[in-house]
């Protein structure tokens, strides 16, 4: 039952593509803002629970036909990952380590062979620090094939990845990061360059966790 009606909340939020904001001033969206955000909140639970079960296949599935996340059935989940707004996020033949955090409030897309290690954590919003209401901005997130997100990193909103970009371990990246380039720091930056050459995929495993 907690699947089946997750499944209808997240199943029309896809078909709205509505995104919950929080600069609503007046009574009547208040009240609404409020049922939507209980769904949504809602959702985050079953996601929880989702995130525990020790089956990657039996994950993938519930990704799929639960919280209606555009993957593949070779996308590769590690257990206790976190998945804000899941409707909003595609992933092709990829990788999500384990205790990953997207936030995909303002959409997420990543490519095939992607690598996303444990522990790092994609945000499309953030707040407006000279808001006087603080207020907050949502832009979208793009990974792009071979792009390899090392463990800790942090991408912020509006940031593209492209191919074969890699942030290294603990690195905030605040800006796009060039293809086959290697970026580190707080904000990252460049440091060193890749082989362009890549032609690696990542294949479907039968993980216990």
């Amino acid at each position: 039952m907690f699947f089946f009606i997750a499944s209808i909340i997240c199943l029309r939020y896809k078909k709205k593509k509505e995104i919950v904001s929080t600069r609503e001033n007046s009574v009547g969206k208040n009240r609404n803002i409020g049922i939507s955000k209980y769904l949504i909140g809602y959702v985050r639970y079953v996601g929880f629970i989702i995130a525990r079960i020790p089956s990657y296949s039996v994950r993938n599935f519930l990704y799929r036909k639960v919280l209606r996340m555009n993957i593949t059935k070779n996308t590769i989940i590690f257990g206790e990952c976190e998945f804000r707004s899941p409707w909003n996020i595609t992933i092709g033949d990829s990788v999500i380590g384990q205790r990953v955090m997207i936030d995909a409030r303002g959409g997420v897309e990543i490519g095939n062979s992607v690598d996303i290690s444990s522990d790092a954590s994609l945000w499309t919003s953030q707040h407006i620090i000279n808001s006087a209401s603080f207020l907050s901005e949502i832009k979208p997130i793009v990974v792009q094939d071979y792009s390899w997100i090392c463990s800790r990193s942090l991408i912020l909103p509006g940031v593209t990845i492209k191919k074969g970009a890699v942030t290294v371990a603990g690195a905030v990246v605040t800006s796009d990061c060039d293809a086959y380039s290697v970026y580190a720091g707080v904000p990252a930056k460049i440091i060193a360059t890749r082989n362009d050459k890549l032609s690696y995929r990542m294949k479907k495993t039968w993980h216990f966790w």
